[in-house]
C-alpha cells in the first residue's frame, strides 16, 4: 500500500511546499512527528522518509527555519539517530543527507546544535 501511495502524495507535498516555501517547516514537523520508532524494526519506510526529507529540505529556504528553531533540532536529532541506525540502508541515507549542500545550507544541519 506504500508503494502505491508514496509517489503522488510525495509529490503533492512537493507541490505544495514549491506554492509556498515558508510553510515548509510546517511538513518537516510532521514528517519528524510520525517517523517510525527505530525498535519497530520499518526500515524501509525511515529510508523513504530520509529521502523526502531531503527533497523538502532542498525546497524550503534557509529564512523559513529562522524562527522554527524547535523543527531544526528534531530533524538534527532524527538525522543523528538515522546515522547511528543498526541498519546500512538507513545509516547510508542518512550519511546523503548529511552530505547534501543544499539541505545543509538550509541551516538545519547545523554544527553548534551537534550534540558531543
Amino acid at each position: 500500500m506504500l508503494a502505491l501511495l508514496h509517489r503522488p502524495l510525495a509529490y503533492a507535498v512537493r507541490q505544495f511546499v514549491l506554492k509556498d516555501a515558508s510553510l515548509g517547516f510546517l511538513v518537516l514537523a510532521g514528517v519528524v512527528r510520525f517517523w517510525p520508532t527505530p525498535w519497530a524494526g520499518n526500515s524501509p519506510k525511515e529510508v523513504l522518509l530520509l529521502h523526502e526529507l531531503e527533497g523538502l529540505l532542498e525546497l524550503t529556504e534557509g529564512a523559513a527555519f529562522a524562527g522554527a528553531g524547535a523543527v531544526r533540532v528534531a530533524v538534527l536529532d532524527r538525522v543523528a539517530a538515522c546515522l547511528g541506525s543498526d541498519h546500512s540502508l538507513v545509516c547510508e541515507r542518512a550519511l546523503k543527507l548529511w552530505e547534501n549542500p543544499k539541505a545543509s545550507g538550509c541551516h538545519v544541519i547545523d554544527t553548534s546544535l551537534t550534540r558531543r
